[in-house]
């Protein structure tokens, strides 16, 4: 077995087992978290070789999804050893995938954060108001004595992605590559 079938066996074992649990609790709507969307995406880029579907899910973890998640669960106290798996098993995937030296598209940075914003009317649509999958229906619990709309904090959650996935992208690049990162790639 290679490495790259091992990491995408990790990824995506940790992704099923998440989704497991979730439909175990009859939660499965959850499994569209912008961040599980970007686990799903790790597993599946490794898995077809798409270089640039392991950039977008690795950049989204790394950059938003497993920072939201360590929050959450220090504000809110509470997780599973299944979202700690699918938090912390494909962002290494991914970051092991890429420093391999394949080069990822200049787009990364766009894509990972219209990977949030298209799946706030998907969550809309989809799931149940209860479960607030990627805050679509109000705000974060902490937030909400601030504001019972979920536009402040959609419009600062783009404003933090704006800022930090560009810089983040061009880091990891530097970091992982060791090349230019203007050059571009069809991924």
């Amino acid at each position: 077995m290679t490495q790259r079938v091992l990491w995408a066996l990790l990824a995506m074992g940790a992704w099923t087992l998440h989704a497991a649990h979730k439909l175990e609790h009859g939660l499965l709507a959850e499994m569209l978290w912008a961040c599980h969307v970007a686990s799903f995406s790790i597993g599946l880029g490794i898995l077809t070789q798409r270089t640039w579907l392991v950039a977008v899910g690795t950049l989204f973890q790394v950059a938003v999804g497993v920072p939201a998640y360590a929050l959450d669960v220090i504000v809110l106290r509470s997780t599973t050893v299944t979202s700690v798996l699918v938090h912390m098993l494909p962002p290494v995937a991914g970051l092991v995938t890429l420093r391999r030296g394949a080069a990822w598209p200049r787009w990364t940075p766009l894509a990972a954060g219209t990977l949030y914003v298209g799946l706030i009317p998907v969550s809309r649509w989809l799931t149940e108001p209860a479960l607030n999958v990627n805050l679509a229906f109000r705000p974060w619990p902490p937030l909400a004595g601030l504001t019972a709309s979920p536009w402040p904090t959609w419009l600062g959650n783009v404003a933090g992605m704006a800022l930090v996935l560009p810089v983040l992208d061009r880091w990891l690049r530097r970091r992982l590559t060791r090349r230019d990162p203007g050059e571009a790639s069809r991924g």
